[in-house]
């Protein structure tokens, strides 16, 4: 199981532009943050898998809305088993002063979440997974 990085992005403006995630070692290609002026004009966002078994994620960003991104690496306790990431894919609108988020967190073995709050159900089973994993010397 790869447990970083098994996902390259795709940035598409509004404005006909595609931006291609940097490679290693390059500076970054795009700033995920209200700072950027081009942040705001994201239409499209999508995941492209690194491994052929893999999905694509893709989400549309409509006006209004902004993009949530990033990627959260699982620290392990002890050295069990090694780190892994976890990414978070979705929108997120401020509606009547509330800010709504639509998340989905996608797991290093394939598995999805769809989720409202900031920690998906499985991160503890994936955690589970691994230690077991990690005992029968597979990982």
């Amino acid at each position: 199981m790869l447990l970083n990085n098994y996902f390259t992005f795709t940035v598409y403006l509004r404005d006909g532009r595609k931006i291609e995630e940097a490679g290693p070692g390059e500076p970054p290609a795009f700033k995920f943050e209200e700072r950027n002026p081009d942040f705001s004009q994201i239409e499209k966002f999508v995941l492209n898998p690194k491994l052929e078994n893999r999905e694509s994620f893709e989400v549309t960003v409509p006006e209004g809305t902004r993009l949530i991104y990033f990627r959260r690496t699982v620290k392990n306790t002890g050295d069990e088993f090694p780190n892994f990431q976890v990414y978070l894919l979705g929108i997120q609108r401020t509606r009547k002063g509330r800010n709504e988020r639509e998340m989905i967190f996608i797991f290093p073995d394939g598995k999805t979440e769809l989720c409202f709050s900031d920690e998906p159900k499985y991160t503890i089973k994936l955690i589970d997974k691994l230690k077991l994993l990690h005992q029968n010397h597979e990982i």
